[in-house]
């Protein structure tokens, strides 16, 4: 199958997902592995949700959010901010 036909099958499947009032975070993640797994193959497609997932939880920019969540507390709670 061609990636264009995966594409707009999956444009459809996306719709057709939001219509069903399946969550967005779900619709995209069902979407995207089923249409990497057509052009590239399952293999691929759970190596790439892996290590995307990876990738995204161990970036600095959302590293830091727990630490000013915690910082924020411990201003809260001794009375400084």
């Amino acid at each position: 199958m061609s990636p264009e036909m995966v594409g707009l099958l999956g444009i459809i499947a996306l719709i057709v997902l939001f219509l069903l009032r399946v969550p967005v975070a779900i619709s995209l993640i069902v979407v995207g592995m089923a249409g990497t797994a057509l052009i590239r193959g399952w293999n691929v497609a759970f190596t790439q949700m892996g290590r995307s997932a990876f990738d995204t939880a161990g970036s600095y920019s959302l590293s830091v959010i727990p630490l000013f969540i915690l910082m924020g507390m411990i201003l809260s709670y001794t009375g400084l901010g």
